[in-house]
């Protein structure tokens, strides 16, 4: 009962945390770069959160929400990717590392059935013709 009301408090933060962020952009001047950076480290640290939780005692219930949490993940990744583009080197700046720019592929690759739908799809390889995706990254993704 305690891990659903663990991940019951992950997920409810993340919708907060989303509009917290924005919030912190108008207010405080942050700039695109710190909010996409920012975004990517909320996204990030409740999806291996809610994993690591899984691992330290994985029960069936945590199994079943697991997959609902990876959705959420999903969608917020495809949110951020709409928004700002995959993240590189040049949008992340001074808060890129190999880690910040390739945190959305386990988060994408937990939802691969989602992967193939049109929109989706479309965005990915919109996001390759960009170069803010790897062709190897993207063949990875979509399976071609």
């Amino acid at each position: 009962m305690k891990h659903a009301l663990l991940l019951l408090v992950l997920f409810g933060s993340l919708s907060y945390s989303a509009m917290t962020s924005n919030e912190l952009l108008h207010r405080d001047k942050l700039t695109r770069r710190d909010s996409a950076a920012l975004e990517l480290v909320q996204l990030w640290s409740y999806a291996q959160g809610a994993h690591d939780v899984l691992l330290q005692s994985p029960s069936p219930m945590l199994v079943n929400n697991m997959a609902v949490a990876d959705s959420i993940c999903f969608d917020r990744a495809i949110q951020f990717i709409r928004h700002y583009g995959y993240p590189t080197p040049t949008l992340l700046g001074k808060y890129a590392c190999l880690e910040q720019t390739q945190v959305l592929i386990p988060i994408l690759l937990r939802n691969r059935d989602r992967l193939a739908a049109p929109d989706i799809r479309e965005l990915l390889q919109n996001e390759a013709k960009a170069h803010r995706l790897s062709r190897k990254v993207l063949n990875t993704l979509l399976e071609e």
